[in-house]
């Protein structure tokens, strides 16, 4: 069950997903999509 970025930054609520990228990199370290590809 792989979801898009866009529907995981949908989902948690953010409106736009540069939004959720922001987000995502700032508390991560790594944007979402590099994210998925090192977690496998």
């Amino acid at each position: 069950m792989d979801k898009s970025v866009a529907d995981v930054a949908y989902a948690l609520g953010f409106n736009e997903v540069a939004n959720f990228n922001q987000f995502f990199k700032h508390n991560e370290g790594v944007t979402a999509t590099q994210f998925r590809n090192t977690s496998v």
